[in-house]
Parts: structure tokens; sequence; C-alpha cells
């Protein structure tokens, strides 16, 4: 579980929160498997279903697929993982509009949803950025 209390955020402006990690050489537990995620903005909560995809097949599979339906596409790109430029991954976990409200209060709780044995996660911590639009 973790909580930030964010007081400089500009007003008007889309945020994500964003769950950063990487793995160790020898990883293990984490193939195909999905990780769940309960997180809260000031008083409204939201959860979801994401996958850590260590070898990346699941984001080679979902870059190759042919699905029509680009509502079920774009949800299964937030679910996967991306590669950042500094070579961690991340997965967005909330967006949310920062309304001139003053201070915007997030907190999490993210487990797995099998509870065998893993090794190599790597977890930098959470990251709150401005949303930059893709179709821009």
């Amino acid at each position: 579980m973790w909580g930030v209390i964010a007081r400089r955020l500009s007003p008007g402006t889309n945020y994500g929160a964003y769950f950063v990690f990487k793995f160790a050489k020898k990883t293990s537990g984490h193939d195909q498997n999905s990780m769940k995620f309960d997180i809260g903005l000031n008083e409204s909560r939201a959860n979801g279903n994401s996958f850590l995809d260590p070898q990346g097949k699941l984001r080679e599979e979902h870059r190759n697929s042919q699905e029509g339906d680009l509502e079920r596409w774009l949800q299964r790109e937030r679910e996967l993982p991306r590669t950042r430029a500094d070579g961690w991954l991340e997965l967005e976990m909330i967006e949310f509009f920062n309304n001139n409200q003053g201070d915007v209060k997030l907190d999490s709780h993210i487990s797995d949803i099998r509870s065998h044995r893993k090794s190599g996660l790597i977890i930098q911590g959470i990251e709150v950025r401005p949303i930059e639009n893709f179709l821009s």
C-alpha cells in the first residue's frame, strides 16, 4: 500500500499514475499472470488487472493482432506494460483530471491474483505525470 498527497499538480490538467518496474536477469512466476490493483483518488476508487509480461510475449501478440474493435484494442493496450526510454517498464494504473481542487490524494494496493512463489520483480515506484495525448 502506498499513498501520496500531490500539492504541485498543475490545475486543469489530465494526469496518469504509472506503476514503474523492471525484471532481474533471473525471474520466475510472472509469466502471463495478471496483477490486481486498487487505486483511490480522493474519495473515489478504481480497480483493474494488468499483465507484467516479463518476456514481452503478450505485448508482441497484441501488436500483431488483427483486433477490429478499437475500444477493446485500446483497453488491452492499457493492460500491458510499455518500455520507457530509461529502460524501465510502466503500467498505467489510473487517469485523472486535476480540476483545481487543491491537494490530490492518491493511494493504492497492488497484489498478485495467484499466490505461488515469484522472484525477480524490481519496483521503482509509482510515477504521477501529465498525460500526453497520442492522437495529436
